[in-house]
């Protein structure tokens, strides 16, 4: 059974990754937004890529997937992989629903469905979207993101992220990560400083990784 575990382990990190690529490269044609990051920190490293379109013109319907794997510098220590997808569907200029799934290498697959709320204006960017998983027993999660985007010299622009994500289970907090990044941008490059913020259990135990980041947009 531990041979089948870490056969099935290998593909599944697998196929996170080829979707990763498959997002970045081949759906490149249809997106709004292709994005690829990577962190080095203190304790480990990352590479995220995220892919979103609509699809068609006037179409409501609308389709989300990010894959993300990490691994610490040691190499007894394995690949770790997330993946969130989903489909939404616009209610309003700032609200859409979502349906998709959840994984993780510590908790498995997990079908989710939740809301998104949006906005945009002046370089600023703000995401909300509060969604249940259901596996066993109900769960909650949430992601929220905000970027802000100001130009500070020729051709320069400052870049503050921050991402969060937290997941809870009916009884209590299992896990809460805050993903900071603070640099420049030129044209569809960022760099600068990153640090995360992880806090997990009941007790929220905390672990802080901090680094580097680029992240490049391909769209």
């Amino acid at each position: 059974m531990q041979i089948l575990r870490k056969i099935y382990k290998k593909i599944v990190l697998l196929n996170t990754f080829l979707v990763m690529v498959y997002c970045l490269f081949v759906l490149k044609l249809n997106a709004q937004s292709v994005t690829t990051e990577l962190t080095a920190m203190d304790n480990d490293w990352s590479l995220q890529g995220a892919y979103n379109t609509m699809f068609g013109k006037d179409n409501k319907f609308s389709f989300f997937c990010m894959g993300r794997v990490n691994s610490g510098y040691s190499t007894d220590e394995g690949l770790m992989a997330l993946s969130i997808s989903s489909f939404g569907y616009t209610l309003n200029i700032s609200m859409k629903t979502t349906a998709g799934a959840f994984y993780s290498s510590y908790s498995g697959f997990k079908p989710t469905a939740g809301v998104q709320f949006f906005y945009v204006k002046n370089g600023l960017q703000l995401l909300f979207s509060p969604t249940l998983s259901f596996k066993k027993e109900l769960g909650l999660m949430n992601i929220t993101s905000i970027q802000y985007v100001k130009g500070i010299a020729y051709k320069l622009e400052g870049v503050f992220k921050m991402q969060s994500f937290a997941i809870f289970n009916i009884k209590e907090h299992q896990y809460t990560t805050f993903r900071l990044r603070v640099g420049i941008q030129k044209n569809k490059l960022q760099c600068g400083l990153a640090s995360n913020l992880n806090f997990s259990e009941r007790s929220f135990d905390f672990d802080g990784n901090y680094g580097l980041f680029v992240q490049y947009k391909f769209l």
